[in-house]
């Protein structure tokens, strides 16, 4: 047996003018949904691009090593492998990074996208760290994040990339008496705040952390962690 009263309740209420007006405003949002405002600027040129923290830490430390000619099928002559003689202690005796060329499409505030007509051998990911560097700037790498990847029927590749620093240094993280990580420390305009990126699941928020570079040891004092991964930890 239904109780009369709670469905005569009802369906006053569906005839309430509040009700119906914010029915209506449901409605409307759901039919016709908001557009994000993002202006984007077509933009032309290549840059060469560095994905994965190990890459672009060696990357951005000045990619001690040697050039060597891409002779492999699956690479293309925008590839540019260089062989580390000086690893890193979590890394293979002798292992190969690789930077590969992409085009520039469109910019904003935020970030750029970037194309590649083919697949590169080590294709970023969404949430993965790349090192972005501009013709010219040989000694200076960009930062940034993978915030979506698309490809299409042809294979070409588009990657929407957050930018978090026009520069960075290349510095050694020390998790103890044996052990070190690679990390960077980003440029950022304001002198007061230091973003430091480090491999995922390095660092806690509330422990100090002991960086090297140049003969300098330093301590860092997180606030907080800004941005956490499988791949990468980001730390104001």
């Amino acid at each position: 047996m239904i109780d009369p009263v709670p469905v005569t309740r009802f369906l006053v209420e569906l005839d309430d003018p509040q009700t119906q007006a914010l029915r209506a405003a449901v409605a409307q949002v759901l039919e016709n949904p908001r557009r994000r405002v993002d202006t984007r600027t077509p933009i032309e040129g290549r840059v060469r691009v560095a994905a994965g923290p190990a890459s672009v830490h060696h990357f951005c430390r000045g990619g001690d090593g040697e050039t060597q000619a891409a002779t492999r099928t699956d690479i293309d002559e925008d590839t540019i492998d260089i062989e580390d003689f000086e690893p890193e202690d979590t890394l293979p005796e002798s292992h190969m990074y690789t930077c590969h060329s992409w085009q520039l499409v469109n910019s904003n505030k935020r970030g750029v996208c970037l194309m590649r007509d083919r697949r590169s051998v080590n294709t970023p990911m969404t949430d993965d760290l790349i090192g972005l560097q501009s013709a010219g700037r040989e000694d200076q790498w960009a930062i940034g994040l993978v915030r979506w990847l698309s490809i299409d029927k042809t294979g070409t590749h588009r990657l929407g990339v957050e930018l978090l620093s026009s520069n960075a240094r290349a510095v050694s993280l020390q998790l103890d008496e044996m052990q070190t990580k690679p990390a960077l420390v980003l440029a950022s305009a304001n002198a007061e705040l230091i973003r430091v990126v480090v491999p995922g699941g390095t660092a806690e928020s509330d422990k100090p952390l002991q960086v090297h570079f140049d003969g300098h040891e330093i301590v860092l004092h997180p606030r907080g962690v800004v941005e956490s991964s499988n791949t990468v930890q980001c730390l104001d």
